[in-house]
């Protein structure tokens, strides 16, 4: 199969999404597929085109001068129409690259499946409302996006598959460090301010005064940064470092911010805690933690610390918890979801 991607951002770029993205297209690729790999050009000393993992990629210069900020990729797009009219199916990854890809949805009528991953801050716009309920309708398949597209948006998605795991370092929890792990943008939707509360909480009432790293940066580092130093929390940030993840195994506590960060510890046996100030973060993160059945979910920084504390006292109700999200996770491999994504690009190829 002759696959076209189409992602908003690509590696060099650091974050889930691309990282997501660059599995997806090396297993399909190792499976005996041609993947090509369309792009926004979002640094000038990135070249317009270049082969990552064996992997042809296009990026489209991008300039925000126009209104609509699409005028760029529409005219890459019909200017290269006729080598990209080979493909026999495009994956969109996310809502926005459904309106670059409109000049050849209409030049070449190819079948094209949506892959939905997060959403535009809250409280939701109507116009973005509006503009993914567009996506959905003239797409010829839509996967994953869970209960939150149903519940904020108003559609659900024809296919739910997942995340994948990578396969994670085994450490000891004797040998693992007793503290927590935070990877992720520090910005409201991620509650970096709420976990920084829970440690104050922690510190003040409880004597615990627990080491966290922080691996990420955004707008509220400045004020992340001054709260911890304010407070005298141990907080160590050590910004955007590219693969963080392969850190968490060696924490025994994870802080997590979104799918797959709550899935990286249930495969590193590292326990999760998960703090949802907003209402659709608190959505999406039940659907994967189930009520508390793999992690430790809180909404609010005084019941996280209260729970946080009970668990760090008592190995083995921590021991109990991990073992049973850890056996979740070895259901789950980014080759299974691979799998999955690819049986339904063939289903609407052959359509």
């Amino acid at each position: 199969m002759r696959i076209l991607m189409i992602a908003t951002y690509y590696y060099p770029r650091v974050g889930g999404g691309e990282d997501t993205i660059r599995n997806y297209c090396r297993i399909f690729k190792s499976k005996g597929h041609h993947v090509e790999i369309i792009t926004k050009k979002y640094e000038d000393s990135l070249a317009d085109e270049e082969y990552v993992d064996g992997i042809k990629v296009h990026r489209i210069p991008h300039s925000t001068k126009n209104k609509i900020g699409l005028i760029n990729f529409w005219k890459w797009m019909v200017k290269n129409r006729r080598k990209l009219k080979n493909f026999d199916v495009v994956m969109l990854n996310d809502f926005s690259t459904f309106y670059w890809y409109l000049p050849l949805k209409i030049l070449h009528k190819k079948p094209c499946v949506i892959l939905y991953y997060g959403y535009e801050g809250f409280p939701i716009k109507k116009k973005n409302i509006i503009l993914r309920k567009i996506t959905k309708i003239f797409s010829t398949k839509s996967i994953n996006g869970g209960k939150y597209l149903n519940k904020y948006y108003g559609f659900e998605t024809d296919y739910y598959i997942g995340e994948g795991l990578e396969k994670m370092e085994k450490v000891s929890w004797e040998k693992k460090k007793n503290g927590a792990i935070f990877i992720g943008g520090l910005r409201n939707d991620t509650s970096i301010l709420g976990y920084l509360e829970t440690l104050k909480i922690l510190k003040d009432k409880y004597k615990l005064n627990l080491c966290l790293d922080v691996y990420g940066g955004g707008e509220l580092e400045k004020g992340a940064r001054s709260y911890a130093e304010k407070n005298k929390l141990k907080v160590i940030f050590h910004g955007v470092v590219p693969g963080a993840k392969r850190f968490i195994p060696r924490y025994r506590y994870g802080f997590a911010t979104q799918w797959g960060s709550i899935m990286d510890c249930m495969g590193s046996k590292t326990l999760i805690f998960s703090l949802c100030h907003l209402p659709i973060t608190l959505d999406y993160d039940e659907e994967i933690l189930a009520e508390g059945k793999y992690g430790v979910l809180s909404i609010s920084p005084k019941e996280m610390a209260e729970k946080f504390y009970k668990y760090y006292k008592n190995k083995k109700l921590s021991q109990k918890l991990i073992e049973v999200a850890y056996a979740h996770s070895k259901t789950k491999s980014w080759d299974k979801v691979a799998e999955g994504i690819l049986g339904v690009l063939s289903s609407v190829k052959r359509s």
